[in-house]
């Protein structure tokens, strides 16, 4: 019988890693989760290079002087993208602080507060 190195339980048979099966796929799964933390990165990226807006301004004005100007408006692929890239990138950060994995921790903020900004862009607030 081997000994897990990571929880110390036993196990008959032996895996590639030589960890328990739980923690082999555990492993196995943990190794996917910069790949969803690189996904966030690239759906909160592509605001940049897509948009689809709506805007509306409006103009204020006295005795025939302008007063004061808006415009309102929303970005809907910055906005809808944005909030994808919030919810992969903590679904990324997650297991990765339980890991202790630092790349896949700070891939995962990074694509949350890039999509944080999405969102932000997306309803003219930035």
């Amino acid at each position: 019988m081997d000994v897990c190195p990571v929880c110390s339980e036993s196990f008959a048979e032996p895996t590639v890693t030589g960890l328990c099966p739980t923690c082999d796929a555990a492993e196995r799964m943990g190794a996917r989760k910069p790949m969803l933390a690189i996904t966030a990165l690239i759906v909160g990226a592509i605001p940049f290079v897509f948009s689809m807006s709506n805007t509306r301004s409006t103009t204020f004005s006295r005795n025939g002087q302008v007063v004061a100007e808006t415009v309102t408006g929303m970005d809907y692929v910055a906005l809808g993208a944005g909030v994808l890239a919030v919810a992969m990138g903590i679904a990324a950060v997650v297991p990765s602080i339980k890991r202790n994995d630092g790349k896949g921790a700070g891939l995962g903020g990074l694509a949350v507060l890039l999509g944080v900004y999405q969102v932000l862009r997306g309803l003219y607030l930035v």
